[in-house]
């Protein structure tokens, strides 16, 4: 009778020890991207149906690189948000016709993953403006912006 509770202890002891460690070689090894991830829509019916951009391109406002230039047929696109500061302005166009601007509002935290992998920024989009020549409006849909590569902001034209 003391052997078999031994072996159950000994196999007990098995089991919270391999589901109690977390390996931080596998932690280190998933993405440490955090981009804002914005998508292209129209309503129809009341439906968001995804509708690409024929060619789209995006600028920081008042600079002069082209985050985006003439992509054809872009229905996402992703962007990084500086930690130092807490607006991004973009000139966002979706033609050759006209251009938004659009305005990211968003805070900033630096989170810790774990010793070994280190720190990260996380966003959080606290509001969002457009003016309407093209875009006809925005829409965030997920707010937090992390590692998950999920879609945070609608553009409807």
């Amino acid at each position: 009778m003391k052997k078999k509770n031994w072996m159950f202890f000994l196999m007990l002891s098995a089991v919270f020890c391999t589901f109690s460690c977390k390996d931080s070689y596998t932690l280190c090894n998933l993405s440490k991207t955090v981009n804002l991830i914005a998508g292209f829509y129209r309503q129809s019916g009341g439906v968001d149906v995804p509708t690409p951009a024929p060619s789209f391109s995006l600028f920081l406002l008042n600079g002069s690189n082209a985050v985006y230039s003439n992509q054809p047929n872009t229905a996402s696109f992703t962007l990084p948000l500086n930690p130092a500061v807490s607006t991004a302005k973009y000139v966002i166009s979706e033609s050759a016709s006209q251009s938004d601007t659009l305005t990211i509002v968003y805070t900033s935290r630096d989170t810790n993953l774990s010793y070994d992998c280190g720190n990260v920024f996380y966003n959080n989009i606290t509001a969002l403006y457009t003016t309407t020549h093209t875009i006809d409006s925005v829409k965030i849909v997920r707010p937090a912006i992390n590692t998950d590569q999920v879609e945070n902001v609608r553009i409807y034209f």
